[in-house]
């Protein structure tokens, strides 16, 4: 008995080693003054021993301030395999339109063993508000989503950021583990005043890695209290909107319970008229009725 379990436990331990995973994962993520941020994903990923067409990555596109949702806009998206042009679609409603969804890869073309998958884009709205202090602006992103469906090794990520912040400035929250995990297992630290590395040595499954740099308001050019500002005025907006669209829909029904009204009238007036016949003689009086009608028709 303890052979066969010692068996399936060595059967075990080689399928696992044979899994399809990620090997190394490098994320370089820069800072720009405008508040923008220009990423570039590395991902050696092995297909092996399975034969794919290719890999998917979601990457979430909406953030919320005091209660709004807004889109940071995913800009310029770049993709290579294997240092050449990749074939690829983009779905913007994935998700219930709160992901953009990358399919990568051919449909002519299946794909086994090791190759390396270089994504590259910008994200326009980077600054919102710190989680701990909405007096304080920040940088939070997703750096490894957590709908990655395999393992993840070598987790390696840069930070860089502009000339008007530096190391004392940043207040820094690294959180990994499946989503809204408060969890930290990373090893941070920073290489100079302008540039933060971030490392882990593996993610299981739908396990991911966010970071979140605070810092004092108005240090980039885009600002929390803006965004916060435009907030605002979208949901006044919307307020008006919905209301008129409220006020359309009601306007609408009106109109149609009128003309339900209309018939009903108009229907009864009809049994009225002809409520005393028989169903058989109807056909008959109502001929009687109109005889004077083919009388002048045939004169």
């Amino acid at each position: 008995m303890n052979i066969w379990r010692l068996f399936l436990l060595f059967l075990l331990f080689n399928f696992t080693l044979l899994a399809e995973q990620i090997d190394r994962y490098d994320v370089n993520l820069t800072i720009m003054q405008s508040g923008e941020l220009q990423i570039v994903e590395s991902i050696d990923y092995n297909f092996t021993p399975n034969t794919k067409h290719g890999i998917y990555r979601n990457i979430p596109h909406m953030n919320k301030i005091d209660g709004y949702s807004f889109d940071i806009g995913l800009l310029d998206f770049n993709i290579t395999q294997d240092d050449k042009l990749a074939e690829w679609t983009m779905d913007r409603n994935h998700n219930e339109g709160k992901e953009t969804y990358l399919r990568i890869g051919s449909s002519l073309r299946t794909l086994t063993g090791l190759h390396r998958y270089k994504i590259t884009y910008r994200v326009h709205q980077g600054v919102v508000t710190a989680s701990a202090n909405d007096i304080l602006d920040a940088i939070r992103f997703d750096l490894i989503g957590t709908q990655w469906e395999v393992p993840i090794s070598n987790i390696n990520i840069q930070i860089h950021l502009p000339t008007s912040l530096t190391q004392q400035d940043i207040n820094l929250s690294a959180y990994t583990g499946k989503y809204r995990s408060t969890d930290s297992q990373v090893n941070a630290h920073w290489i100079d005043k302008h540039t933060l590395q971030i490392t882990a040595e593996r993610l299981s499954p739908y396990e991911g890695i966010t970071a979140e740099l605070a810092y004092p308001a108005g240090k980039l050019k885009q600002t929390a209290e803006v965004l916060r500002e435009k907030a605002k005025v979208y949901q006044q907006k919307m307020a008006v909107l919905i209301k008129e669209k409220k006020r359309k829909l009601e306007e609408h029904e009106k109109e149609v319970q009128d003309h339900i009204n209309a018939y009903d009238a108009e229907h009864l007036i009809h049994k009225g008229k002809y409520g005393h016949y028989s169903a058989n003689l109807y056909p008959i009086n109502w001929l009687l009725e109109h005889f004077y009608l083919f009388v002048i028709l045939f004169l």
